[in-house]
């Protein structure tokens, strides 16, 4: 009688440890998906940003800031450089 509780304690602990394990793998395989699409779509958005700082400078006649040199600047910078360039394209669209 004995024995067989004892068993059936062990199969408890090995199920729950089993799923634990399981759950934690899929939440993990989850939480990696999810970072790595989020990682590619502001990747995605920072290259564009980039692409439209430089195209203006180009634009403007202004020397063109290296990838580091923006790269080093927090996204609100970044749109706010932009905003900036678009702004004196538009005042010399004007003249």
């Amino acid at each position: 009688m004995y024995d067989a509780r004892e068993k059936q304690l062990r199969d408890q602990r090995w199920m729950i440890k089993s799923s634990l394990k399981q759950g934690l793998e899929q939440g993990l395989e989850q939480g990696l998906e999810q970072g790595l699409e989020q990682g590619r779509k502001e990747g995605v958005d920072l290259g564009k940003l980039l692409g439209q700082i430089k195209s203006l400078q180009k634009l403007l006649g202004f020397n063109q800031s290296s990838d580091e040199e923006l790269m080093a600047k927090e996204p609100a910078e970044l749109a706010a450089l932009a905003s900036k360039l678009e702004n004196q394209i538009l005042t010399h669209l004007q003249r």
